[in-house]
């Protein structure tokens, strides 16, 4: 084999290299935007689209032992946390939907007892005006006289005198 120059070894590995970062990112970007992958990142799971590319993941993860960037992800704890959350709104909900529901209860009942001492004084004024009513008419009668027309004189009698429903009252008899 005939040796190349310095210059040449390193456009030819260089064009190689191109190649292999080619490939590379298409299946880079293909990983990146999968919303499997993007999932599996986020649960800590590692996701290979290829079995191949997986491998030499694998091989190159077992030779270099990276510290992870972030703590993994302790759901149990997530989930009991956003479980607290919603009972604690639910239980201010609830809390909420009980009050309005009691305070319209009230104003129920209040209208009813309005109405009911509504319908009462309107009885109250009713009976009041029909007494009212009633006394008058009877004031009226007595004050109207009947009309009597002739007396008859009877043979045997002498003249009848004319009774008056009326008391007569007198002017201040008293000290003289």
């Amino acid at each position: 084999m005939v040796k190349l120059g310095f210059f040449q070894d390193t456009f030819e590995k260089a064009f190689e290299e191109g190649k292999s970062v080619v490939k590379g990112t298409g299946k880079g970007v293909k990983k990146t935007f999968s919303p499997k992958s993007l999932f599996d990142q986020v649960i800590g799971r590692e996701s290979f689209s290829d079995s191949e590319e997986g491998m030499r993941q694998e091989e190159q993860g077992k030779s270099i032992k990276k510290k992870p960037k972030s703590s993994p992800l302790d759901l149990k704890k997530l989930e009991e946390k956003w479980r607290k959350k919603d009972e604690q709104k639910i239980n201010s909900l609830r809390n909420k939907l009980f009050r309005r529901v009691h305070d319209e209860e009230k104003k129920a009942r209040q209208q009813l007892d309005e109405k009911e001492k509504e319908r009462q004084r309107k009885q109250q004024q009713e009976e009041a005006r029909k007494k009212q009513e009633e006394e008058r008419r009877r004031q009226e009668e007595a004050q109207i006289e009947e009309p009597q027309g002739k007396q008859r004189r009877s043979i045997f009698s002498p003249k009848k005198a004319v009774k008056k429903k009326t008391v007569e009252l007198k002017p201040s008899i008293g000290k003289h």
